[in-house]
C-alpha cells in the first residue's frame, strides 16, 4: 500500500479551491473528488487491495520458492485477483471517468477552474480513453475565450447577429418550402424531395450551432442571462432535461452577473 502523492495532493487541493464561484461547477466537482477519492481508496485498501495484497504476497512468497517459475497461485488467488480488477473498475473507476467526463463538459467558472480543466484532462487523459461527446480542446478554448473576453458585449453581439441568422433562415425555408412539400406529400404526393430534405437538415444543423454558440457566450446583462433561460426551456422542452453544458453556460452568467451588482 501507498500513500497519496504529492501530485495527487496538489491535483485535489487545485480542484478545491476552483469551487465557491459557481454552483453548477461546484456539484460536478464534488461527484469528480468524491467518485476520485472512493476509487483511489479502494484501490489501496478496499476490497480490491486487500485482495491484491495477498495476491502479491503470494507471488511474492512463490518466487521466493521457485525463483522466476511462473506457478499458479494457491486459494484461487489467481481468479480472486481478476475478479477483485473488474468489480473495481465497474464500481469505482467507471464512475471516476464519468464524473471526470461531466466536469470537462460543463463550463470554468474561473480562470482558475480552466486551468484545473487542463490539468483534469491531461491527467485523466479524457480524449483518449473516453467516448467523449464533445471537442476537450473546443470546450477549454470556449472556457478561456469567454472568460478572458473584455465583456463590452462585442462577443454577445456578433453570436447573436450569427444566430439571428441562422435561425431566421431556418424559419423561412421550413415555412415556405419544407412546410408546403409536406402538405402536398400528405396530400398524395410522391413524398418531399430528397433536396428539401437535405436542404432544411442542413439549415438545421447551421441553426444548432448558432444555439451552442450563443448559449456558451457570456451574457452581458441579467435580461440576456434570462433570454438564454427561456430560449433553453422552449428548446428542450419535450426532452428529460437541459444538457449539462447549456445549464453550466447560464448559471455561469447568472453568477457572474450577481456577482456585479
Amino acid at each position: 500500500m501507498s500513500c497519496p502523492t504529492i501530485d495527487t495532493l496538489s491535483f485535489t487541493s487545485a480542484a478545491i479551491t476552483t469551487m465557491g464561484a459557481c454552483p453548477v461547477w461546484d456539484a460536478a466537482m464534488a461527484k469528480y473528488l468524491a467518485a476520485l477519492t472512493l476509487c483511489d481508496a479502494d484501490h489501496e485498501y478496499g476490497c480490491y487491495g486487500k485482495v491484491y495484497a495477498q495476491y502479491k504476497l503470494a507471488s511474492l512468497s512463490l518466487e521466493g520458492n521457485n525463483g522466476n517459475k511462473c506457478n499458479k497461485l494457491p486459494g484461487g488467488l489467481d481468479d480472486a485477483q481478476d475478479e477483485a480488477e473488474q468489480a473495481w473498475a465497474e464500481n469505482f473507476a467507471k464512475p471516476q471517468w464519468a464524473a471526470a467526463t461531466a466536469l470537462v463538459g460543463t463550463p470554468a467558472p474561473t480562470l482558475a477552474a480552466a486551468v484545473f480543466k487542463h490539468s483534469l484532462i491531461m491527467r485523466e487523459e479524457t480524449p483518449q480513453m473516453f467516448n467523449v461527446p464533445f471537442d476537450c480542446m473546443a470546450v477549454l478554448a470556449a472556457d478561456f475565450a469567454r472568460l478572458t473576453s473584455d465583456q463590452t458585449g462585442a462577443a454577445w453581439a456578433a453570436a447573436w447577429q450569427a444566430w439571428e441568422a441562422a435561425k431566421s433562415a431556418e424559419d423561412t425555408y421550413h415555412r415556405e418550402v419544407w412546410q408546403p412539400a409536406c402538405d402536398a406529400d400528405k396530400d398524395g404526393g410522391a413524398g418531399i424531395p430528397s433536396h428539401i430534405n437535405a436542404e432544411i437538415e442542413r439549415l438545421t444543423l447551421v441553426r444548432e450551432k448558432a444555439d451552442a454558440a450563443i448559449i456558451a457566450t457570456p451574457a452581458p446583462d441579467l435580461g440576456q442571462a434570462v433570454w438564454k433561460l427561456d430560449y433553453a426551456r422552449q428548446l428542450w422542452a419535450d426532452y428529460p432535461e437541459i444538457p449539462a453544458n447549456w445549464w453550466g453556460a447560464i448559471m455561469a452568467d447568472l453568477c457572474r452577473v450577481a456577482g456585479q451588482s
